[in-house]
């Protein structure tokens, strides 16, 4: 991973101003709902069990090809340790916003977090009432600046997405029963378990996602070098041949 030319592309601010703007406001407006104690969908007491979740992402480019499962798998199993009686339910989860950490965003917004958010609504399996939808966010926590750069320049997108999808279980399962509900029987026994099945491998989805940031930095850097307007060509990291499958087909590919 090249620090450098993160910390070197995104100085060039023209395109990025509005997309920091944003993340600041709804990363510290998503800090304070993902602390604060909201009204569970289900009324303190009430016993009812999850068997289908069921999930999908409002943009394919969100995380890997494998997130949508692995944040599936992990729910259901946090639900089947919640109960496993009681009226069957349905948990639908749309992902409606994933951002990874990034080192250039770590200098300028001054956060290197990671979040994913999800909108949920249960329906009841019997009579087909629907819960209001409400939403869940879940972090992974990081320093801005220099360090927090340094910080989310070293991190594994794979297994940050791993952890973020672990926690956003945990916390849609803290909407649905209640923080008081979840710290008794979230820890519980299961005797069901779903199991997961990824679409593709995650070494194949850690190629792609090599591939993709390589482009990613020569964009970036083609871009700096068009607003400096000194002639220079621009400083392009080399792309191996196997990432031809994963990048633009115009992107000039080298071995």
């Amino acid at each position: 991973f090249n620090i450098a030319a993160q910390y070197r592309s995104f100085f060039n601010l023209g395109s990025l101003d509005m997309r920091a703007i944003k993340f600041i406001a709804f990363f510290f407006a998503g800090f304070a709902l993902a602390n604060c104690t909201t009204k569970p969908i289900l009324p303190p007491g009430e016993r009812a069990q999850i068997v289908d979740v069921r999930v999908t992402k409002a943009d394919a480019r969100m995380g890997t090809r494998n997130l949508e499962e692995d944040i599936r798998v992990k729910t259901q199993n946090a639900a089947y340790r919640m109960s496993e009686t009681g009226p069957k339910k349905t948990l639908a989860v749309s992902i409606v916003r994933y951002e990874s950490a990034d080192p250039g965003r770590a200098i300028i917004v001054s956060t290197g977090s990671s979040l994913v958010t999800a909108e949920i609504i249960l329906t009841d399996n019997a009579t087909g009432v629907s819960s209001k939808k409400q939403e869940v966010i879940a972090f992974n926590s990081r320093p801005g600046g220099i360090i927090g750069a340094i910080a989310a320049s070293t991190v594994d997108p794979i297994s940050d997405e791993k952890l973020l999808g672990t926690k956003l279980a945990e916390n849609i399962m803290k909407q649905v029963y209640g923080e008081e509900a979840f710290k008794k029987d979230g820890t519980s026994s299961q005797s069901k378990f779903a199991a997961a099945n990824y679409p593709v491998t995650y070494e194949e989805e850690a190629r792609r996602l090599k591939c993709l940031n390589l482009e990613s930095l020569n964009e970036r850097e083609k871009e700096r070098a068009e607003d400096q307007d000194e002639g220079l060509d621009p400083d392009l990291l080399p792309i191996p041949e196997h990432c031809a499958p994963y990048v633009k087909t115009n992107l000039k590919v080298t071995s």
